[in-house]
């Protein structure tokens, strides 16, 4: 897995600011509401996305999804908590997000930035996630997101850990201005809200696969963390 942790300096206004909760942004999933998850069924992608991001949501997360897939839209989704588009163009992101009803900030407000970014591991083949995850992700995307501010200043990106993935993705980590140390995938809470639902599901698995079993990792709980001080 990679973190990449984009680190800024956060100026401190005199009057706290009321707590809220994180906002996440999970790329490679479908945050389906329940009535496509239910016609879906169990085993299908939309049914197993939904159970994970709302045991997400229970660790303390507001959860919006993104996912090019034209069949996945934002108003089937949960609660309107869909992007739809795609990131191998980040202009197109910034597009589908300034005019999402809650990420693009409604009538003149302020935007709401992401804290976390997860990207998704379950069942991804290496050389699909290879292709899936391109480079401009770390290259182009996050960084843009960061000034137009839909990334938090202190915001975390964390992806699965594959020495062929990372090698790939490594000079385009670089170019975006990240450096990369490990970690632990205890740190990791989509792998952590997989998990727990594993554990709630009494020795069951996720549609034949275990949480682990699941994943596109070569070192198992190993990590990678990266962080942004070019964006300081």
């Amino acid at each position: 897995m990679h973190e990449i942790s984009i680190a800024a300096h956060r100026s401190m206004s005199a009057a706290a600011a009321p707590p809220r909760r994180k906002r996440a942004l999970v790329f490679g999933m479908y945050f389906a509401g329940r009535a496509i998850a239910t016609a879906q069924k169990r085993g299908s992608e939309a049914y197993r996305d939904r159970r994970r991001l709302l045991e997400l949501e229970r660790l303390g997360y507001e959860v919006f999804s993104i996912c090019n897939r034209e069949m996945y839209t934002t108003a089937d989704s949960e609660l309107q908590r869909h992007v739809s588009c795609d990131w191998q163009e980040p202009r197109n992101v910034v597009k589908a997000m300034r005019s999402h009803p809650l990420l693009g900030g409604a009538a003149g407000s302020a935007v709401v930035p992401i804290d976390a970014v997860f990207l998704d591991y379950f069942r991804f083949p290496i050389a699909y996630a290879s292709k899936f995850y391109g480079s401009k992700l770390f290259s182009e995307l996050f960084t843009l997101l960061y000034y137009e501010g839909f990334l938090s200043l202190d915001a975390t990106i964390v992806m699965m850990h594959h020495a062929d993935l990372h090698a790939k993705l490594r000079p385009a980590i670089l170019r975006g201005g990240f450096c990369i140390d490990h970690i632990h995938a205890s740190r990791n809470d989509l792998y952590n809200a997989t998990e727990r639902l594993e554990a709630a599901s009494r020795g069951r698995t996720i549609d034949g696969y275990t949480n682990a079993g699941g994943c596109i990792s070569d070192r198992g709980t190993s990590t990678l963390a990266c962080h942004a001080a070019r964006l300081q």
